[in-house]
């Protein structure tokens, strides 16, 4: 999705315009972050093993 501005402009109605307010929205566009912490890169496994793993991940959106 290619990032853009829009403006949002709420009506409020109470049998007639009430009030009129615009406001600029630029949505962001930063990608997720995620971090596999176990196993390490390093780790060495036989066939039939469970392995389990564990990570984190943040979204700054």
């Amino acid at each position: 999705m290619r990032p853009s501005s829009r403006i949002v402009s709420p009506i409020l109605l109470a049998g007639t315009l009430f009030s009129c307010q615009s406001d600029s929205v630029t949505p962001g566009n930063v990608a997720p972050v995620a971090t596999i912490t176990t196993p390490t890169a390093s780790a060495v496994f036989s066939g039939g093993e469970t392995i389990s793993y564990a990570g984190t991940a943040t979204d700054p959106e």
